[in-house]
Order: C-alpha cells, then sequence, then structure tokens
C-alpha cells in the first residue's frame, strides 16, 4: 500500500509540473502573439525580454539575434557576441547559439563564466543564469535568449529551462515572421528609392550636382553615415570629388587606397572591417575626425563599362554592409553613368 500511494504520489508530483508549464506555456505563448505587432524585430525583441523576465522570474533578460553578415550575435542595445565563440564575451550565449541546446550557469559551481557574463553585460553580481535556443520554424537557431539571476536567489530549476526551452520557439518563431514582415517593407523603400536615385542621375549634367542629388540617396539606401561620390580623372590619374560649394575639389591619387582599388578592378568592394584590410589608409581617419568601421564601394560604369567614378559609403549602422547594399537602380552589382565618356 505504501508503494502504490508513493507512486499516486510520484504521479500527481509530474501531473502538477506539467499543469504550471502548461499554464507558462499558455501566458508565454499568448504574450508572443502579441508581441508581433510590435514596431520590428527591435520591438519585438523588447517585448519578449519584458514578457521572459515575468515568466521566468528573473531579474534580466536579453534577447540576442545572429547577425549572419558579421557573424556576430547582437543584442538591440549594441552588445555583441561572436558567433564562433572567440573571446570571453558571452561565453556561455555562443556556446548555446552553436549548440542549440538549453544551458544554465550557477556562479558557486560556474565562477568564471559569471564573471565573463558580468564583464560582458556591465552587471554584478550575476549569481544565475539560464540560456535558450531561438529556434525558425525550419529548426535552425537565430539567437538566443538569455536570463539572469532568478528571484529570490533561487536556482533556475528544470521547469524554468523547460519553458525557457517552449519560449525559443514561440519567440524565435515570432522574431522570424517580423522579420520577413521588416524585409519585405525594406524592400519596398528600396526599390522606391531605386527609382527615385535614377530619376535623380537621369535628370544631372553637372558632376557637383550629381552628387549632390545621389549621397543623399544612397545613404538611405545602404544606412550608411557617410558618403562620397570619386571622379575618375585619368590624365592626372586621381581621384577627386566635389566640395558643398560645388567648386572646391579634394584629390586624391588614383593607384592606392579602397576607391583605386574599385577603378583598377571595376568591381565592387565590400570591407567589413576596415582596419583589417590593407587596402585601407587610415591616415584618412587621421585628417578627418571620422572612425571608420566598414566600407562599401562601388564603381560608377559608362556603356562602355569604363570606371567613370566610385560611390563610396561607410559606416553602416548596425554593422557591416550586407549583399542587399551593393545592389543598383539597374538591378546588377554597377551604377550605371548617364554618360558614355
Amino acid at each position: 500500500d505504501v508503494r502504490v500511494c508513493t507512486a499516486v504520489a510520484d504521479l500527481a508530483a509530474t501531473a502538477l509540473q506539467n499543469c504550471r508549464l502548461h499554464t507558462r506555456a499558455i501566458g508565454s505563448g499568448s504574450y508572443f502573439h502579441a508581441c508581433a505587432a510590435e514596431d520590428g524585430v527591435g520591438g519585438a525583441a523588447v517585448a519578449i525580454e519584458l514578457r521572459a523576465m515575468d515568466v521566468l522570474r528573473a531579474s534580466f533578460v536579453y534577447v540576442y539575434l545572429i547577425d549572419s553578415t558579421a557573424d556576430e550575435l547582437v543584442h538591440h542595445d549594441g552588445l555583441r557576441v561572436p558567433a564562433n565563440g572567440s573571446g570571453t564575451a558571452g561565453t556561455l550565449v555562443a556556446a548555446v547559439y552553436r549548440s542549440g541546446e538549453v544551458s544554465a550557469l550557477i556562479h558557486s559551481a560556474d565562477p568564471r563564466e559569471c564573471l565573463q557574463l558580468q564583464d560582458h553585460l556591465g552587471r554584478s553580481p550575476i549569481l544565475t543564469a539560464l540560456a535558450a535556443p531561438l529556434l525558425r520554424p525550419d529548426g535552425t537557431v537565430s539567437g538566443v535568449l538569455l536570463a539572469l539571476n532568478r528571484a529570490s536567489g533561487r536556482h533556475f530549476t528544470r521547469e524554468d529551462e523547460a519553458a525557457a526551452r517552449a519560449m525559443g520557439l514561440q519567440a524565435g518563431a515570432v522574431l522570424h515572421n517580423v522579420g520577413r514582415y521588416d524585409d519585405a517593407s525594406a524592400a519596398g523603400r528600396r526599390s522606391d528609392a531605386l527609382l527615385e536615385v535614377s530619376r535623380a542621375l537621369n535628370t544631372q549634367r553637372q558632376p557637383s550636382r550629381l552628387a549632390q542629388a545621389c549621397l543623399p540617396l544612397a545613404r538611405q539606401l545602404t544606412d550608411a553615415e557617410d558618403g562620397a561620390l570619386l571622379f575618375v580623372d585619368r590624365a592626372s590619374q586621381q581621384l577627386y570629388t566635389k566640395l558643398a560649394d560645388g567648386v572646391s575639389e579634394v584629390r586624391l591619387p588614383m593607384k592606392h587606397g579602397v576607391a583605386g582599388w574599385v577603378v583598377a578592378n571595376a568591381q565592387p568592394l565590400n570591407i567589413k572591417h576596415a582596419y583589417e584590410d590593407e587596402r585601407f589608409n587610415p591616415e584618412t581617419d587621421v585628417r578627418t575626425g571620422v572612425v571608420t568601421r566598414s566600407i562599401l564601394a562601388v564603381p560608377v560604369l559608362s556603356s562602355e563599362r569604363q570606371v567613370l567614378a566610385v560611390l563610396q559609403m561607410i559606416n553602416r549602422r548596425g554593422g557591416p554592409f550586407g549583399p542587399e547594399e551593393e545592389v543598383t537602380p539597374a538591378g546588377g552589382r554597377r551604377w550605371q553613368g548617364a554618360g558614355g565618356g
């Protein structure tokens, strides 16, 4: 009789745990459904963090999403973790992204990992941590949900791990769908901007006015902080750009630098990390006071496919330039000049 009662009690305990998990899953699921209406992926990520704090009883929650171009996991506040696990920043986050498995830390057992998280996040102390993969509908990992410091100083439980796993499935699907909507909206805006670029290019005949018309639209298309249109002067073997007054010029040697490479090869050049590329000249930053992080340089070609100029954009907001920023008004990977010379 004792054994029978004990078995029944064990079954009842399991059933009660399943009930709690079901209740929490329903709560998180209904929340994540609502969060799809938030403003973009960033807004949805913030909403998920807030709800996950409540569901997991955590003091802090971070949602990291993969930036495939940079191969980094990125938080909407700008925190970045190398996806390959190099360095010490966010080791737990990178490990969960690569394994696709839920993982937990306890400071008493994993002091080094907790200290690494403290340094990365700027929060202290971190006593407990729980990380779960965010999964797309096809099962691939798109990011990581990181919860810190369970309430009342307790450790995250098996129940919490199961809830985090369920939330990773639901949140991953929501973020995937919001991202697809954002991509579609961006594609529409990009098409409108490209049409405007084409109109601007085809109505200008003076180089200074061409640059003034082209650059603001190019910055909008690529989300770049700055840029320049560098014209080719083959007689002097120089590149030059017109300043805002339309008269003054800045001239550079054509055989060196990023723009010089583009002229020589008649190909776009996408540099993710400027200071790691030997074609970048750091003296430019010294002269201008700008710190160059990333560069996208694209040739402007004549109808005979001779390079007339180089459109060079620097420092895309949010990370390096991606392949979509190389797409041009002509639908290829080069800007077509209106003239034939």
